[in-house]
C-alpha cells in the first residue's frame, strides 16, 4: 500500500481532537527540535522557514506567505487535497509551535482544503523574514 493511503486511513480513524492534539504533538516533538536542529534557534523566522521547506521537499502540502493588513501581519496558507483531518491536524500544528511555544498572537481558519493562519508578531515589527 502506499504511503499516503496508509497516512490517510491512520487520519481517517481519529477524531478532530485527535488529530489536533497529535499536530500539537508534532510541533513540540518534531517541529521545535527539527529548526533548532537546521537552522540554530526556534522563532517564528526559522518555524516558517522549516513550514516552506516542509512544504517543498515533502510534498504533503503547499506553502505561502504574504504580508497582512499591517506591517506585523502576516498569513500562512498550507494547501493541501487531503480533506478536514488533515486540516485538523494542520491546524494543531500551527496553534501549538506559533502559540504555545512562540507565545505569538495567531488566528487559525481552515477547510477542507486548506490552514490558514493570520500571524501577528511581538518583535517590534521586524516580520518574520527579516535576519
Amino acid at each position: 500500500m502506499e504511503p499516503k493511503l496508509l497516512i490517510n486511513e491512520a487520519f481517517s480513524n481519529k477524531s478532530g481532537e485527535d488529530l489536533e492534539n497529535l499536530g500539537r504533538r508534532v510541533a513540540r516533538e518534531f517541529l521545535k527540535p527539527g529548526t533548532e536542529y537546521i537552522m540554530g534557534e526556534f522563532s517564528a523566522a526559522n518555524a516558517i522557514e522549516v513550514l516552506r521547506r516542509a512544504s517543498v521537499y515533502g510534498k504533503r502540502f503547499g506553502f505561502d506567505l504574504t504580508d497582512g493588513h499591517d506591517s506585523r501581519s502576516f498569513v500562512m496558507i498550507l494547501r493541501h487535497d487531503q480533506g478536514a483531518a488533515w486540516s485538523r491536524y494542520f491546524f494543531g500544528i500551527l496553534d501549538e509551535a506559533f502559540r504555545a511555544l512562540l507565545h505569538q498572537s495567531i488566528r487559525i481558519t481552515y477547510t477542507d482544503a486548506l490552514c490558514v493562519a493570520q500571524l501577528d508578531l511581538h518583535d517590534g515589527g521586524t516580520g518574520p523574514l527579516s535576519p
